[in-house]
């Protein structure tokens, strides 16, 4: 088991691979709270921190078909539905306590 994992274990992703598994993992076991976990709090009132975190469990109700990530950001592939059609959600990356965070 290599550092990495054990990180995203003790509560933050240390690297961007350990981020992008725990989005993954949100999305293959369609947990909302795995990707509420990955997400930069700190700042937030809380009437904002209710609507975030209901938009990101719809999110986690769709099927993930791709995780990119750039330098200033993730963006996320997601299937609607049983069609082809698919849509993209863009996050910001956030380096805090030494940990990556996502936010919008």
């Amino acid at each position: 088991m290599s550092l990495g994992r054990q990180a995203v274990r003790a509560g933050c992703a240390r690297t961007l691979d350990d981020l992008v598994h725990e989005i993954t993992l949100a999305f293959d076991t369609s947990d909302p709270n795995r990707l509420v976990g990955v997400y930069n709090w700190p700042g937030l009132g809380t009437e904002s921190g209710y609507d975030i975190a209901d938009r990101l469990a719809r999110l986690t109700r769709q099927q993930l078909v791709d995780t990119q990530v750039s330098n200033g950001g993730v963006r996320l592939l997601l299937a609607q539905g049983k069609g082809t059609t698919t849509t993209s959600v863009n996050f910001r990356l956030r380096r805090y306590q030494d940990c990556w965070w996502l936010s919008y």
